[in-house]
C-alpha cells in the first residue's frame, strides 16, 4: 500500500503559485517604474534636442553649399521668416524664402561657400553662427565676415533666421558723431522714425535729418 506524503500537496501548490507569480512579475513591477520609465525617455528625448538645433543649422549650411534647395526645404518651417539685413524686409514663408534662395543659387557662383567659424549648442532651440565666404580654393571673400541667429520650434524646423553682414562702407567713428547727432532727432519723431514709415517719405525725411544735423552743428 502506498503512502502519501502529507506535504507533497502543499509543496507542489506553492511550486505552482511561485511559477506564476514568476511569470506575473514582470506585469507587477513597482507603480513608480513607469514613472521612472516615462522620466528616462523624456530624458532622451532632451538630450537628443540638446544636438538638434546646432545639427539643424550645420546641415542647413551644408546644403546651401552644395545648392541643395530639397534639403534646405524640408529644414525649414511652413511659416519660416528670413531677414539677411542687406534687405529691408526678410522673406516670409516657406515659398518666399526658397524663392529668394533660388534667385541666390542663379546669380551666386557655384564655388561661393559658407564657412563656419563658431557655432553655439547651449540652446536645443536657439542657435548663433559665425561665418564667413570663401571662393575658389579657399580664397576670403572680401566684407563676407558675419553672423546669424536662428530659433527653431519644437518639431526641430528652422522658424527664424536674422544674417548680419560685415559692411562693405567703414565709417569707424563717425558713426559716433552720427548716433549723439540723430539721437534727439529719433526722439522727436518717436513711431514715426520706425523705417516702415520713414520709407514711405524718403526725401522729405532725409531732408529733416540734414537739416536737424545742420542746425545741431
Amino acid at each position: 500500500m502506498r503512502h502519501r506524503n502529507p506535504y507533497s500537496s502543499s509543496n507542489n501548490g506553492q511550486q505552482s503559485q511561485s511559477s506564476h507569480a514568476d511569470r506575473l512579475a514582470p506585469f507587477c513591477a513597482n507603480p513608480l517604474s513607469g514613472a521612472a520609465a516615462a522620466a528616462a525617455v523624456s530624458e532622451s528625448k532632451q538630450e537628443q534636442q540638446q544636438l538638434h538645433g546646432k545639427d539643424v543649422v550645420m546641415q542647413f549650411y551644408d546644403a546651401y553649399n552644395r545648392r541643395d534647395l530639397a534639403t534646405i526645404e524640408s529644414l525649414l518651417a511652413d511659416e519660416v521668416s528670413y531677414h539677411d539685413l542687406v534687405y529691408e524686409e526678410p522673406h516670409e514663408g516657406k515659398k518666399g524664402v526658397l524663392g529668394w534662395l533660388k534667385k541666390v543659387r542663379k546669380y551666386a557662383p557655384d564655388d561661393l561657400k559658407f564657412v563656419i567659424e563658431d557655432i553655439t549648442d547651449g540652446d536645443p532651440l536657439k542657435v548663433g553662427v559665425k561665418w564667413h565666404v570663401q571662393c575658389g580654393h579657399g580664397i576670403d571673400f572680401p566684407f563676407s565676415r558675419g553672423c546669424s541667429f536662428i530659433t527653431l520650434n519644437e518639431q526641430g524646423k528652422m522658424l527664424t533666421v536674422r544674417d548680419v553682414v560685415e559692411p562693405a562702407f567703414k565709417p569707424g567713428d563717425q558713426t559716433l558723431m552720427l548716433l549723439g547727432g540723430l539721437t534727439p532727432l529719433i526722439r522727436k519723431l518717436g513711431p514715426k522714425a520706425n523705417p516702415a514709415y520713414l520709407k514711405q517719405l524718403p526725401i522729405a525725411s532725409a531732408a529733416v535729418w540734414a537739416l536737424y544735423i545742420g542746425k545741431e552743428r
